[in-house]
């Protein structure tokens, strides 16, 4: 008789979750620490700060056209 090998992780967390989901947040998981390695400089990545910068300089923006009005 053959047998079938199937990976199971049981752990609470993981209950009643599907493998896509548990495959899309481990791989969430991964560029969420990679965007943080690029933000704290341990990572090259200067179009991620380029944009973080961006985003600033607009909510800044945001906030000075705000107490304007």
């Amino acid at each position: 008789m053959k047998t079938m090998y199937k990976p199971v992780r049981a752990t609470q967390e993981m209950r009643g979750h599907s493998y896509a989901e548990l495959c899309f947040a481990r791989n969430l998981e991964g560029s969420v620490q990679e965007f943080a390695q690029i933000i704290k400089g341990e990572k090259e990545g200067r179009n991620a700060r380029e944009f973080i910068e961006q985003m600033i300089k607009e909510a800044e923006e945001l906030k000075n056209e705000s107490k304007r009005n």
